[in-house]
């Protein structure tokens, strides 16, 4: 759970916002109340605000994302599609150097990261990780990159719950060897690699590949990591 201190009325807007953006189609008052688990007469207030914003359209079977959603988001949409481009030469080396399915990673919130993009390699994908999907910081390779580079996060990540030993220790050794490995520690049979990606001296993406332990030996997996970070 969260404990960072937030606003409690712009934490319940975004709540909305946020199952509206998982459903299929619009949504009833009951059915928000129901989903936020609040008061249909708080969600009522915070609809009435979002839709007098724009954020929200109130349809006649119920409410739907606005379109001034979009105009918010068109900078960002931008940023992901630059960082795309920027690394995707990185992103097909990586294939090609690992023969395993590679991806493109970026800091989401002080909680979790996002897939940009992925790059299929020669191997059969055994991990499903689509562009879209968000991931937790704490549990993997890509996620331990993000909190060993960036002070500012990993506070942030602190405050809201502390971080185990072995958790701390992993980050250390991410900051000592400048990479992060995942040598079966989240899934048996499964191990990972994630690099940073630096622009201006600051980790703004990660590249993360995972395969299976028998074709991915810790020596291999330290060696592909030293090969990408001299790229």
């Amino acid at each position: 759970m969260l404990v960072t201190r937030m606003i409690q009325s712009v934490s319940r807007s975004f709540l909305l916002l946020e199952a509206l953006r998982h459903a299929d189609k619009p949504l009833t008052l009951a059915s928000l109340s129901a989903e936020a688990g609040l008061s249909k007469t708080t969600v009522h207030g915070l609809l009435d605000t979002l839709v007098a914003l724009g954020y929200v359209r109130r349809l006649s079977e119920g409410y739907w994302l606005g379109l001034r959603l979009d105009e918010l988001a068109e900078p960002l949409a931008q940023e992901r599609e630059q960082l795309r481009q920027h690394y995707r030469a990185l992103l097909d080396e990586a294939a090609a150097l690992s023969d395993e399915t590679v991806y493109l990673a970026t800091p989401c919130g002080s909680q979790e990261y996002l897939y940009l993009e992925a790059v299929e390699g020669r191997q059969p994908r055994r991990v499903q990780s689509p562009r879209g999907r968000r991931e937790s910081l704490r549990h993997s390779a890509i996620g331990h990159v993000f909190l060993a580079n960036d002070d500012g996060l990993l506070r942030q990540v602190r405050r809201n719950g502390p971080l185990s030993d072995v958790q701390e220790a992993q980050l250390r050794e991410v900051s000592a060897r400048g990479f992060a490995l995942d040598l079966e520690d989240v899934e048996a049979g499964l191990c990972c690699l994630a690099i940073p990606l630096r622009q201006r001296g600051d980790c703004v993406a990660a590249l993360g590949m995972a395969g299976p332990a028998s074709r991915w030996s810790p020596s291999r997996l330290n060696r592909l990591a030293k090969q990408l970070l001299a790229r």
